[in-house]
């Protein structure tokens, strides 16, 4: 019995270890270009059974200088889709839209930068896409209290929680106090 109890005891000091050591937003400053880049944690935005098709998303901008949060003229939401088939590189235009609290917001065209093939554990397509956004259409983006969203085909939904650390990456007084924490 005290042996299986310092089994979980420790299985569970390992979890909160690895959670902790998660973090929300990366900074990465590089001194060659003198630019510091910020990238928030990758969330799950859908996953689908009927068309298997998971896809994620982070944001992400640049700052020249080694700062501790900047204004951007773009933040860059990145997505990645996981499905066992071609989902967007056949399509001639990858529309982005956004519902936020009501108001329609065309975000513009994704572009792929990156496609692969994972054969480990099964057949599976990686395809990701980019695209830039103003910081004031992101803003509303991060701070709507619903938000839905379309890419190409694919219908999702982005819980306000979700967006915690979207919101952080353009709020500087959130941004400061992580950094003073950290």
């Amino acid at each position: 019995m005290y042996k299986y109890l310092l089994i979980l005891i420790s299985a569970i000091l390992i979890g909160c270890s690895a959670i902790a050591s998660l973090q929300p937003i990366q900074v990465n400053y590089d001194k060659f270009d003198n630019s510091t880049s910020f990238r928030t944690s990758e969330v799950v935005l859908n996953e689908t059974f009927i068309f298997p098709t998971t896809l994620r998303a982070h944001a992400s901008k640049i700052c020249q200088g080694s700062m501790v949060n900047c204004d951007a003229d773009n933040i860059w939401i990145s997505f990645t889709s996981f499905s066992k088939d071609w989902r967007y590189i056949g399509l001639s235009q990858i529309d982005l839209t956004f519902i936020a609290d009501g108001e329609v917001l065309e975000a513009g065209t994704a572009e792929i930068f990156d496609t692969d093939v994972l054969t480990t554990g099964g057949v599976q397509v990686r395809e990701s896409m980019l695209i830039a956004l103003s910081q004031p259409t992101f803003m509303k983006i991060a701070f709507a209290d619903t938000l839905e969203g379309k890419l190409g085909l694919v219908e999702f939904k982005v819980p306000n929680y979700k967006r915690d650390t979207w919101r952080a990456l353009v709020n500087p007084f959130v941004m400061k106090k992580y950094f003073d924490s950290q």
